[in-house]
């Protein structure tokens, strides 16, 4: 049994302590992205589910409660539409920011592997 590298040592050290996952922007990027589009889907279809029961429920409470469905419910999805929408990006912009980041790290990792 030979004796490990001390570039061996020092390249597997690296790999534990520093966790880079590029790929795990990315795919956090678009799950927000897909989540906000699902919230966008809710919201129609809350809309026309309300539109179908302001028919049926053609009363004074039917009214008040179809506007404070509008009024509260749409406003809440909306918004949480919009956060979802805006981690994508930030995720999407944190990414291209960390760009050198993983290309330093890819070339350290590739450096010290080389040594083996």
């Amino acid at each position: 049994m030979g004796a490990k590298s001390p570039i061996i040592d020092a390249a597997n050290q690296l790999k534990k302590d520093i966790v880079v996952d590029e790929e795990a922007f990315e795919k956090a990027a678009k799950g927000f992205e897909e989540l906000a589009q699902k919230i966008n889907s809710l919201i129609t279809n809350v809309q026309d589910m309300l539109i179908q029961l302001g028919i049926g429920w053609n009363t004074p409470a039917g009214r008040k409660y179809i506007e404070s469905c509008q009024g509260y419910l749409l406003v809440q999805l909306a918004a949480q539409k919009v956060v979802c929408a805006h981690v994508s990006e930030n995720l999407r912009t944190a990414k291209a920011l960390y760009r050198s980041v993983f290309e330093e790290y890819r070339t350290v990792i590739n450096e010290l592997n080389s040594g083996e």
